[in-house]
């Protein structure tokens, strides 16, 4: 799981490596506000895993609402 405030609570995500230090962050459901240069954390239940910053929020093209 993931969160990029640190009052939200954890959200699923797949994470694809793309090359040495990037990756892309897919979130089982849309999130909303991602602004680059915000922290992106990772966990395993309680367990602080790593994190980044964000370079870049992107859309899948699906409607959400």
């Amino acid at each position: 799981s993931a969160k990029i405030r640190y009052r939200q609570k954890d959200e699923s995500c797949q994470i694809t490596i793309i090359e040495d230090h990037s990756a892309v962050i897919k979130f089982d459901r849309p999130q909303r506000a991602v602004t680059p240069g915000q922290a992106l954390v990772f966990y395993q239940n309680e367990i602080c895993l790593g994190g980044g910053t964000i370079e870049a929020g992107f859309n899948d093209g699906v409607s959400h609402e």
